[in-house]
């Protein structure tokens, strides 16, 4: 089947052109059928096209197609199927060289002088661009960019949110029924730091809470994860807080580490809260010491044997955790402990725990401060790290 494209067409050229003959082109052009005739390409004097006369097209040239065929999953019956479903799906075509040779008296659609019929393709048109999704929620409202997206079909349409949003937005559109389906997410991706994560907590409480409205149509609550949301929410209050104290910014955390998520417990009582965190220490504790200023060699005759020891243990730390590095002084207190060994090659003190065993922790920033020599806030008012869910006392 012959048909005139109005597509984009790109041809391969191999060799350098040189002018064609004016006999050689009389003599090509004389073999085109009634009504048609051999014109060279933009940019090609070596290879000619088979177009029809008189074309007020500038640039349109006949291809030989068959059909049916099946292009990208969909069947089709002739160019016109073809070319839409090349739209929709936003595929090339590739043009079959071998077809538009001819054959059984055809005359072929295209003649090159180099002896190679280079590759070419059909490629559709763009899709348009399209108005954003208005979404409101309570009396806000944000405009989600979305964009068209290939889909092998020729009844529906698929329509998705840019990946710059925080809404994952899914709209497939039934254009023979007319009717819609759609499905909304939150794109957490999108969010790099805490700050971020802020900018857009509102949107993100309103999906949870069943207060989003897209299309008129307000989404369900979700109720399951309400109770993920205010957990994790307060967990990102608390990086914020720290923030501020700190004065450093950090990245949002995709994955949280224990340590991570234990450490974030502890400087957010230690210097939000001001206030020690208790736990359960390890079945064994390494303390490590300077042999030239330390004299926990001293304490060994008054330590060893001791049923119920208390050790007061101060250094100074640097703590990693995000993307950040802090140094910090970290007070840990140690009581009803037992002695086990002191390793005086690494002049290091090993202690064991026993069932009533319990440790502090409490940080402090300032390192030009002198560490004392006693535990730096009242245990009484610690808070058991289980007891810690990051709400501000």
């Amino acid at each position: 089947m012959s048909k005139k494209s109005k597509f984009d067409s790109v041809f391969s050229k191999k060799t350098k052109d040189k002018e064609t003959p004016k006999a050689l082109k009389k003599l090509i052009k004389s073999k085109a059928p009634t009504g048609y005739t051999y014109e060279n390409p933009p940019g090609s004097s070596s290879e000619f096209i088979l177009r029809k006369k008189n074309d007020p097209s500038d640039f349109s040239f006949i291809l030989r197609m068959k059909f049916p065929n099946v292009f990208e999953g969909l069947p089709v019956k002739d160019i016109d199927e073809l070319l839409e479903a090349s739209f929709r799906t936003q595929k090339a075509i590739d043009v079959d060289k071998n077809l538009q040779n001819g054959s059984d008296g055809q005359v072929p659609t295209h003649i090159s002088l180099t002896g190679e019929i280079g590759d070419y393709k059909i490629f559709p048109y763009d899709f348009p661009k399209l108005n954003p999704i208005t979404i409101f929620y309570g009396d806000k409202k944000e405009l989600i960019p979305v964009k068209r997206v290939p889909l092998a079909s020729f009844d529906e349409i698929k329509i998705e949110s840019e990946e710059a949003s925080i809404l994952k937005i899914l709209l497939i559109i039934n254009e023979k029924t007319n009717r819609m389906n759609f499905t909304v997410a939150l794109n957490f991706e999108i969010l790099k730091t805490i700050d971020d994560y802020f900018e857009k907590r509102e949107i993100i409480k309103s999906f949870y809470e069943g207060r989003l409205k897209i299309f008129s149509e307000v989404l369900p609550m979700e109720k399951e994860k309400i109770t993920v949301f205010n957990r994790n929410d307060r967990f990102y209050q608390a990086l914020k807080s720290l923030q501020v104290v700190l004065n450093k910014k950090f990245e949002f955390p995709k994955n949280v580490s224990k340590e991570e998520f234990k450490l974030t417990k502890f400087l957010f009582e230690s210097l939000i809260n001001k206030r020690a965190v208790k736990f359960l220490p390890s079945s064994e504790i390494y303390l490590n010491f300077d042999k030239e200023k330390s004299n926990v060699k001293d304490l060994l005759p008054t330590i060893e044997g001791t049923d119920a020891l208390t050790f007061f243990y101060p250094t100074i730390e640097t703590k990693s955790f995000f993307n950040i590095s802090l140094e910090t002084i970290e007070n840990k207190l140690f009581y009803n402990m037992l002695y086990k060994e002191f390793i005086e090659e690494r002049y290091q003190l090993i202690l064991e725990t026993t069932s009533e065993s319990v440790s502090y922790v409490y940080y402090q920033l300032d390192l030009n401060k002198e560490i004392e020599d006693r535990f730096p806030v009242d245990i009484e008012e610690a808070i058991d790290i289980t007891d810690v869910d990051f709400t501000v006392k």
